[in-house]
């Protein structure tokens, strides 16, 4: 079984199986700036193996204050991150996601 996690700052890949103990591969450390910052959800996977989801702080702190307004984040599968969309606060486009990623049709959308 593969799931994909994140968790206390970073994404994690778990590798388990009922017979065995898990495994957990750190994918990505999140840095806190415009990468984006406490990723508060889980995450969904497209047909390439690009994971994205929510980080809560980081990002831009437009109309947000510490610790920024947010971002939604893509993996690929090399482990690179971008941020997929950086969100500037109120009243422009919200703050700090805290759901998780909708895939709609080979769009995305945060929920």
């Amino acid at each position: 079984m593969r799931t994909v996690l994140s968790i206390a700052g970073s994404v994690l890949l778990v590798l388990a199986s009922l017979a065995q103990s898990q495994t957990f591969n750190q994918l990505y450390s999140f840095q806190g700036g415009s990468d984006g910052g406490h990723p508060f959800s889980g995450v969904v996977r497209d047909s390439a193996g690009n994971i994205y989801g929510t980080a809560y702080a980081g990002g831009i702190y437009g109309n947000c204050s510490y610790p920024g307004c947010g971002v939604i984040y893509k993996l690929d599968p090399a482990g690179n991150e971008t941020a997929f969309y950086t969100f500037a606060g109120p009243p422009a486009d919200g703050a700090n996601p805290v759901a998780r990623v909708v895939v709609l049709r080979a769009r995305l959308l945060a929920a």
